[in-house]
């Protein structure tokens, strides 16, 4: 049996920083594609592993159970990523319940790495958004999952989030 993880639905305010974060498990796909394309024009990272034809080849090739992250400052969203919930197991049978960024966990359809993985994000929020990311999974993770993969990130996403990581004990 495999992990899929619960269906969240979860809104959570970051008040010190002003975001709005929310993860849904539902979505329309022409939907996602609008709010994508647009936050794709203005993000600094031109990953074509984040460009709209390669997330939705993926969604429709490999059809994840996604949970939609956004997030939003002053009600207008300037931060998107895709979440899939799966559990590992590893050593003596002990399982993990991973959440995996752009990701679906299982090895044979992970073989297409995704390079330069992030959260899609307006340049003039991708610290306080990324920081807001860390704080709202932080809120929500436990007992549903104990890891967070984020596999092939970029250094600058790794810096914004490390830190707000450390600072809240995680």
């Amino acid at each position: 049996m495999e992990f899929h993880g619960p269906v969240l639905r979860v809104h959570v305010m970051v008040k010190p920083l002003g975001y709005h974060v929310t993860m849904t498990p539902d979505y329309v796909v022409d939907a996602l594609e609008a709010e994508w394309r647009e936050l794709e024009e203005t993000s600094h990272n031109k990953s074509f592993f984040l460009s709209w034809p390669w997330i939705e080849t993926w969604l429709t090739v490999y059809q994840p159970v996604c949970q939609v992250l956004r997030i939003y400052y002053q009600d207008a969203l300037v931060g998107i990523g895709l979440l899939v919930a799966n559990q590992q197991r590893r050593r003596l049978g002990l399982k993990f319940n991973r959440l995996l960024l752009n990701q679906t966990g299982l090895v044979n359809q992970d073989q297409i790495w995704t390079e330069y993985n992030s959260f899609l994000m307006m340049p003039e929020h991708e610290k306080k958004g990324m920081q807001s990311i860390v704080e709202f999974l932080a809120k929500v993770r436990k007992p549903d999952w104990q890891e967070l993969w984020l596999s092939g990130i970029t250094e600058s996403v790794y810096k914004n989030m490390s830190a707000r990581i450390e600072s809240l004990g995680l």
